[in-house]
């Protein structure tokens, strides 16, 4: 199965929507609370960030689930030590010996010829 997110909002996924429209919100506060020159830099870099994150994508996954993977990655330890241990198992041969036939309980079981669905069926098929 290919799994995909569903178009929410016009063209975009929920997930690339927030990562668009958080730095969205930030820089239109940053317009009314900083500097033109503050809120124009703060705004370019923080739509990069948000552009990238939504839009690009790495080793076909999307790049946030792509640098949590690295980040694991990089956190986990990494130094694995072997040790030597004595793992060969020793068996032991058994011998059996041979039942003599007439020990054996299933000597006096009868076969029998049809079962009961086979000959309703035949009796179906030809109408006797």
């Amino acid at each position: 199965f290919i799994e995909h997110e569903a178009k929410v909002i016009g063209p975009l996924t929920f997930r690339q929507f927030i990562y668009l429209g958080v730095p969205a919100a930030v820089g239109f506060f940053f317009y009314f609370l900083a500097p033109f020159y503050v809120f124009i830099s703060i705004t370019i870099v923080l739509g990069g960030i948000g552009a990238i994150l939504a839009f690009i994508k790495a080793g076909g996954r999307s790049l946030p689930g792509f640098l949590m993977g690295a980040v694991g990655f990089f956190i986990k330890p990494k130094h694995y030590t072997w040790q030597k241990g004595n793992n060969i198992k020793k068996t032991e041969q058994t011998t059996y010996k041979q039942d003599d036939q007439s020990e054996r309980p299933d000597k006096n079981l009868k076969l029998q010829k049809d079962s009961k669905i086979k000959t309703l069926s035949m009796k179906v098929e030809t109408k006797k």
